[in-house]
């Protein structure tokens, strides 16, 4: 029976909503998992350098340690932080497009979670500001993905 008086109901917009603890998992993921990479690669791109200087394997380690605060000074050395800040934006987008509901209050976990990992994993090399720096230009890149996700929504 149709009734002319009454609102017609329809579903408007985007309902998909996924579940937040496997966006995070995987936002996480793609994160720690690319910046982990990127720093794997560079490791082996200075072994490579050392290993063309003929350093024996056992004095590799100290020279590694000793090169690297100049490497990461270098343009090789900026163009791998620029990957890692690029893997923070892609693990927030994945984040939000998997949860697609409550995206920013998520962006603030990955933040929370970037910041944990600065904590924990401090480089001895960099001053405070640099660090300070590094970290507000990562969660810059995290809250950058999870807004290029929630415009799309608007």
């Amino acid at each position: 029976m149709n009734d002319y008086y009454t609102s017609p109901t329809a579903t408007v917009g985007d309902e998909r909503k996924g579940n937040k603890l496997v966006a995070l998992a995987v936002g996480i993921a793609i994160d720690i998992g690319l910046s982990t990479g990127a720093g794997v690669v560079l490791s082996l791109v200075v072994m490579g350098m050392l290993m063309r200087e003929n350093v024996s394997v056992g004095d590799m380690e100290q020279r590694i340690n000793d090169m690297m605060p100049a490497v990461m000074n270098s343009p090789l050395g900026y163009g791998f932080t620029a990957v890692g800040m690029l893997a923070s934006l892609l693990g927030a987008y994945v984040c939000a497009r998997i949860a697609n509901d409550r995206e920013y209050m998520l962006a603030g976990v990955l933040a929370l979670v970037a910041v944990l990992v600065f904590a924990f994993m401090r480089d001895e090399t960099l001053s405070a500001l640099a660090e300070g720096t590094l970290l507000a230009i990562n969660i810059g890149a995290i809250f950058l993905g999870t807004w290029l996700h929630a415009r799309k929504k608007a």
